[in-house]
């Protein structure tokens, strides 16, 4: 008897049934290799109402995660539910479930648990208040999730499973985001915050509550009549099969047979550019799935926070490449094979006569997501910096002045709101924070990263070449999506270029504001050069960025197709969302910039202070 085929769960975060439709159906040529399952979870809109703090950007994580208590609501939690929502959320997942009967494919459910509850709750069962769970330096108020030893707690997740089964049985997957966005169990040992919880449960420590809470999903599915169900936790570095329920899963495995792997997200090292795939990187990830004989595969569709999802050309794109690594699983094992599959992917996607330039685009994505992957700057995490710096912390958007307090309020009201902080002051004046932690510090040198940046930004002008020399050679079959994606990677070059402009700007600004001249080293003898000099650093880069931020408007255009991903309304724009009117915001970085040039002037002493040394 054969072993039953790996699951694959694959998570396209889109409220848009058109799109839903058309990954689901490119999805089902996965179906002679892999139990193909999309995840039918998705909010219909943000939960707002868990922004209870707008100042708090912490609550800004976890806004788009769904968690089992949106679409189903134990009797417990009836008083405090937003019971239009929960019905919207579970029409919308209805709709989604048509679509996967149709096709003929399961459902699984992605969430976010054990999610913080609001206070009400906490105050009504003062009993079920478990761990803190947000982060401290990036949030304003605690967040606490339930306590998952409590028995009650476990029959909360036990019923909600238990009526989501009754009600959709082919919903037998469930894939859990924990101990982030909002998510936790007590006395974790990683809790931001350390571990924690009730002094009532620290002796049982956090096993017993991750074996509890998947016993409870199990048992409460198995009750709805769904037939072997499997439930998958990320974010957890504690695990002990001996006390798990079967059909309990950790992810990653490490490299345990039977586990589960991933085929992580292009999207959220790209966000928000979308279009934009790693194929040759799929394929060294997909070289290592038949030794490991995975339980299951999960493949994400969407950047981390659910914002946007990576578009449908470049999903049926992904699906093709693993179905022709399944059949020729051998070759994926090396180079040459790996090119292989390339070619004869664009030829099959873009025509035979433009298949090398095709391929050569990837590879030249390849290395810049290779660099991006494996910088050497750990902190912050250089794999998100494109989400963490010119979105949630508004560099693409935020004029670039010596002074950001002597901004009007009618000048800064299109950015500062969004920018991921602790406040309105942390936000105007700690530029060189990216989510709690220093992108770069005063006494760096001001462009120690820009080398790293710079080859990044030419990888990206190399795809984006490429991919235009191949759709000028193409008749119109392919033609459209080779632009679109050359448009894409230029884009990310963009994007690239800001960040380095941001942190080498910064850095300087720090300098002069703290007047640390010594940094700048002993460039010349004369004081009055060295200020000189340091000045026109500043400028050079002012003056870069101006002209970036028009070459990124220009390469933008219209945008109909959304490849830089944003919200329809000004209501939607949030930390991690672009607001619509993203072209207007960045004629008016440009123009607060020109206002505000001669400011650099006051970050050192004036020159006719500065004594020369001669």
């Amino acid at each position: 008897m054969s072993a039953p085929k790996p699951r694959l769960i694959i998570n396209c975060a889109t409220a848009d049934l058109d799109v839903f439709q058309q990954v689901a159906r490119a999805a089902t040529s996965l179906v002679e290799h892999y139990s193909v399952r999309l995840v039918v979870s998705h909010l219909a809109q943000r939960n707002t109402r868990m922004l209870t703090d707008p100042g708090d950007p912490y609550l800004q994580y976890s806004v788009n995660f769904p968690s089992l208590f949106d679409f189903v609501v134990p009797q417990a939690l009836a008083p405090y539910a937003e019971h239009a929502s929960v019905e919207t959320n579970l029409g919308l997942l209805a709709a989604k479930m048509a679509v996967l009967r149709d096709v003929g494919v399961k459902a699984a459910f992605f969430g976010r648990e054990p999610v913080y509850f609001p206070e009400p709750i906490f105050r009504a069962y003062p009993h079920w208040r478990g761990p803190r769970v947000d982060h401290p330096r990036r949030s304003r108020n605690p967040a606490f999730a339930p306590c998952v030893h409590q028995p009650a707690v476990q029959r909360l997740y036990r019923e909600a499973a238990e009526q989501l089964g009754r009600r959709f049985p082919e919903v037998d997957t469930f894939y859990w985001w924990t101990n982030d966005s909002g998510a936790g169990f007590c006395w974790y040992p990683f809790l931001y915050p350390g571990p924690n919880g009730p002094a009532s449960c620290r002796d049982r420590g956090a096993l017993t509550s991750i074996a509890g809470f998947h016993a409870a999903v199990l048992d409460g599915a198995r009750a709805g009549g769904v037939g072997e169900p499997m439930s998958i936790m990320t974010q957890v570095r504690v695990w002990d099969e001996r006390i798990m329920p079967a059909g309990a899963y950790q992810y990653p495995s490490h490299g345990a047979k039977g586990g589960v792997l991933s085929i992580h997200a292009d999207l959220s090292m790209t966000y928000p550019v979308r279009y934009l795939a790693d194929p040759l990187g799929h394929l060294q990830r997909l070289s290592t799935v038949p030794a490991a004989e995975p339980a299951a595969v999960i493949c994400w569709l969407s950047d981390v926070y659910h914002r946007a999802h990576a578009g449908v050309g470049t999903s049926r794109r992904l699906f093709a490449l693993w179905a022709l690594a399944a059949k020729h699983a051998a070759a994926t094992r090396r180079l040459p094979g790996r090119l292989m599959l390339l070619q004869e992917l664009a030829a099959a996607e873009f025509g035979a006569e433009v298949a090398d330039d095709v391929v050569d685009g990837w590879l030249s994505l390849h290395e810049a997501f290779t660099l991006q992957q494996q910088s050497p700057f750990r902190r912050p995490s250089m794999r998100y910096l494109p989400t963490y710096g010119p979105v949630s912390h508004r560099w693409l958007t935020r004029p670039l002045v010596a002074f950001p307090e002597r901004l009007m309020p009618e000048d800064e009201c299109y950015f500062l709101p969004h920018v991921f902080a602790v406040g309105d002051e942390a936000r105007r004046h700690n530029l060189l924070d990216v989510h709690g932690y220093p992108a770069a510090h005063a006494g760096d040198d001001y462009d120690l990263r820009s080398a790293y940046f710079a080859q990044i930004v030419s990888h990206f002008k190399s795809a984006a070449a490429h991919f235009d020399r191949a759709a000028q050679r193409t008749g119109t079959g392919g033609s459209g999506e080779l632009v679109t994606m050359a448009r894409a990677a230029r884009l990310m070059a963009c994007i690239w270029t800001t960040c380095r402009h941001w942190l080498e700007f910064a850095v300087l600004r720090a300098q002069g504001v703290e007047q640390a001249d010594e940094v700048l080293g002993p460039l010349v003898v004369d004081e009055r050069t060295r200020v000189e000099t340091y000045r026109r650093r500043l400028h050079e880069t002012i003056r870069a960025e101006l002209d970036n931020t028009l070459a990124l408007q220009e390469v933008l255009g219209d945008d109909s197709d959304l490849v830089v991903a944003r919200g329809a309304s000004a209501e939607e724009e949030d930390t991690f969302t672009l607001g619509p009117d993203l072209q207007a915001q960045l004629t008016r970085k440009r123009e607060l910039m020109l206002a505000h040039w001669q400011d650099v002037a006051r970050l050192y002493p004036a020159l006719d202070q500065v004594k020369s040394a001669k």
